[in-house]
């Protein structure tokens, strides 16, 4: 109850700012005790109708798993993708890829899922935030990047396909974001609950902590045409050295 009345205080106004984002500091650490008690490896069930799935990102028809998301760098600068059902899972699939095991000793599905697609393809067309927990891209050499998939909707949403993309490691790194993701859109789920914060304003809020905290990349899944008023470069310019590997 002092979390949430925190809260209130923060988003009617009667604060200011950097006393509000300490008092939001408060409530999504109380998440992230929360998560830390209720969970398995540090991810808990939801404690609000708004924040079903806030991590897994999973949506009521998605058959369980940790699905994954493959695209391997071609000499042409296109991608070749493939698909993990638990590749998601602690993202246990950089102990096992290699050049001498392209398909991680079975953990990657043989079949290719589409050949030939651009980078900004593989998000928008691809990589449903709402389905996949992880995103692999692979180089020639067999350079291995992970990111994170974050939805930034709830269930009852209507941007469905808004997601972000936060880089990570296997470990404390990995770990780190699922937790702090998880608490900062649960913390948020409960003030629109409440009713002191608009969806919208909510979900421009999450956005917001996403870049200042974690350097995070946007992306919509399903959109037809480039943004060409996006803020954020086009995802070959963000990922930067890996490019040029």
């Amino acid at each position: 109850m002092a979390v949430r009345s925190a809260i209130v205080l923060v988003f009617c106004g009667t604060v200011n700012r950097s006393d509000g984002d300490a008092f939001f500091e408060t409530a999504r650490r109380s998440s992230v005790s929360y998560v830390s008690r209720n969970s398995y490896q540090g991810i808990a069930l939801d404690r609000s109708p708004f924040a079903e799935s806030s991590y897994t990102n999973t949506r009521p028809t998605t058959i369980m798993g940790h699905r994954a998301l493959l695209a391997y760098r071609r000499p042409d600068r296109l991608y070749d993708l493939r698909y993990s059902h638990w590749g998601g899972d602690e993202l246990e699939l950089f102990e096992y890829l290699g050049p001498d095991s392209p398909l991680a000793h079975g953990r990657i599905d043989a079949d290719l899922l589409a050949d030939a697609v651009a980078l900004d393809s593989v998000l928008t067309d691809y990589l449903d935030p709402g389905g996949y927990e992880a995103l692999y891209l692979v180089s020639p050499d067999f350079e291995v990047q992970a990111y994170r998939v974050c939805w930034l909707e709830w269930h009852d949403g209507r941007e469905q396909g808004r997601g972000a993309l936060i880089d990570v490691e296997p470990g404390e790194r990995d770990l780190a974001v699922r937790t702090w993701f998880r608490a900062t859109k649960t913390a948020l789920a409960d003030i629109v609950e409440m009713g002191v914060l608009s969806r919208r304003a909510a979900h421009t809020y999450l956005e917001a902590r996403i870049t200042e905290d974690q350097n995070g990349y946007f992306y919509t899944y399903g959109s037809e045409t480039p943004d060409t008023d996006r803020a954020e470069p086009h995802f070959d310019a963000f990922l930067g050295d890996f490019e040029e590997t």
